[in-house]
């Protein structure tokens, strides 16, 4: 007993020395691997070797683990000795011999930690490799022509494109908000009232007296301070009336449509456009007419019954009816309040076509926006007119919603009726209260859409003042086929004067 007592011992004590001889190696191994690993991270095969020690070391520990568990067996054996009598001192040296081999259990699985640790360094260092042969990838890439650029440039495009969707996005709600808004407009404008049957006493046409004239002058004269007052508010002060020394010469531009040009803003600021319901409560202009008093239009009457309806406003002081008025332009639009349609007009007939349109509010005089002059004289001294019109250039094409003018040279009444014999809507042929002009060089003619537009008088100032003074003469009614050769017909404003001074001027009519 003693003999296997101190064979124990011996084997113990070599047993323990091996053991934590191991653990230093293993720990000085682990520190060493831990310095490798942080100066060399990419050296794969190092860290397999270490993988393989480190699974010989695992194998060990789990031998040792087994002598462990053998030990805890002869605890349980040394606790029955304990309780027989006479072995205490024996059970107090295996007690430390357990306690030996507990710690030893301890260095096991700090071992066992370590030997996790060194795989968890070795997949660190697989990602390091990883991300190695990313790196390197990148710089071939950065190495390749252009590739660099590429990327730039796409990057740009994509911001680009993002930035267009956002503006289509915007404009599209805004298109949306803009013609909501329309229609709330259009849905609040009333249509006007008719009136056939206005100053009957005074609806018979005839030639003007010779006084005529001289007493338009008088109005005109009223007219002009009024103009001028509104002008100089408009312009802020500046002193500008119609007859001022320096204002500007206006000429045509060189756009051209079939012959025909584009008017300057503020070149013919009594022009208006005739606007009538349409879907969606939109307006769509189809007639034209010509301010002659802050409150009234003149046109033609059967402009107001245009498929069977009313215009509903005006527009006043644009080129474009399709586009905003630009930086030079001031339009205003006003409400129709009431159509007076001269007593004698037919719809079935081409005579006395012509008609007032009383607007709900009065214009406000610019210079883009101002009445015409009515000719008061039966006689025309010129050969040259002019007519102007947002419609069709030509037959068959769209209407241009342009204004456009052209010039014209006038037509003897006896030459139109050869030309344009008598018919059903014309019974009588061309008569006094009518006016025949065209083209005789560019056969340029008036088309659809330009009906109730002027034919009017472009006279130069005297006193070698620039620009002109327009007086309306006529009012465009129908003719051929556009283009056809054959004069177009207009409305002849003389002939109708009394008519027309008896509803505008009421007052100043009186003294006539």
């Amino acid at each position: 007993m003693r003999v296997s007592l101190n064979f124990l011992i011996a084997i113990t004590i070599i047993t323990t020395f091996g053991t934590f001889s191991w653990n230093s190696y293993s720990v000085g191994f682990y520190a060493h691997a831990q310095q490798n690993n942080g100066q060399n991270a990419g050296m794969m095969q190092n860290n397999r070797q270490n993988q393989a020690q480190n699974s010989g070391a695992t194998q060990k520990n789990n031998q040792k683990n087994g002598m462990n568990q053998n030990n805890a067996q002869k605890n349980a054996m040394n606790q029955n000795n304990a309780q027989k009598g006479g072995g205490a001192q024996n059970n107090a040296q295996k007690n430390g011999m357990n306690q030996n081999n507990n710690q030893k259990g301890q260095a096991s699985q700090n071992n066992a930690q370590k030997n996790g640790m060194n795989q968890n360094n070795a997949q660190k260092n697989g990602m390091n490799q990883n991300n190695a042969q990313k790196n390197g990838m990148n710089q071939n890439n950065a190495k390749k022509p252009g590739g660099a650029q590429n990327n730039a440039h796409r990057a740009q495009t994509n911001a680009q494109k993002f930035l267009l969707n956002q503006i289509n996005r915007q404009m599209k709600r805004g298109l949306a908000q803009l013609k909501h808004l329309q229609r709330q407009v259009q849905k609040n404008i009333k249509r006007p009232t008719y009136n056939a049957n206005k100053s009957v006493q005074f609806a018979k046409p005839k030639k003007p007296k010779p006084q005529r004239q001289q007493n338009f002058v008088n109005i005109y004269k009223r007219l002009d301070k009024k103009v001028k007052v509104d002008s100089q508010v408009a312009n802020e002060g500046k002193d500008e009336d119609d007859d001022e020394d320096d204002e500007e010469e206006i000429e045509a531009t060189n756009d051209d449509f079939d012959g025909r040009s584009i008017v300057t803003p503020g070149e013919y600021p009594h022009m208006g456009a005739l606007g009538f319901p349409a879907v969606d409560d939109l307006v769509e202009f189809k007639c034209g007419g010509s301010l002659i008093s802050a409150s009234f239009v003149l046109t033609a009457a059967h402009c107001c019954y245009v498929i069977g309806d009313a215009p509903v406003l005006v527009k006043f002081g644009i080129i474009n009816l399709k586009e905003e008025a630009g930086e030079t332009e001031m339009p205003q639009n006003r409400t129709i309040a009431e159509v007076i349609v001269h007593p004698l007009y037919n719809t079935s007939m081409h005579y006395h076509d012509i008609a007032l349109l009383r607007l709900q509010e009065p214009i406000f005089y610019t210079r883009f926006v101002r009445p015409i002059r009515l000719w008061a004289r039966d006689d025309i001294p010129y050969d040259n007119v002019f007519t102007m019109g947002y419609g069709s250039t030509s037959f068959a094409k769209a209407p241009t919603y342009i204004l456009t003018e052209m010039e014209l040279s006038t037509v003897s009444q006896q030459e139109c009726n050869v030309e344009l014999p008598p018919n059903e809507i014309a019974p009588q042929g061309i008569t006094e209260t009518q006016i025949c002009a065209k083209d005789f060089v560019k056969n340029r003619d008036t088309c659809q859409g330009d009906s109730g537009g002027p034919l009017q008088l472009n006279l130069k100032r005297r006193r070698n003042r620039n620009g002109f003074r327009y007086y309306l003469v006529g009012i465009i009614s129908y003719g051929e086929v556009c283009g056809s050769g054959s004069p177009g017909v207009y409305t002849r404003v003389s002939s109708y004067v009394d008519w027309i001074a008896s509803i505008v001027w009421p007052d100043e009519f009186q003294n006539f």
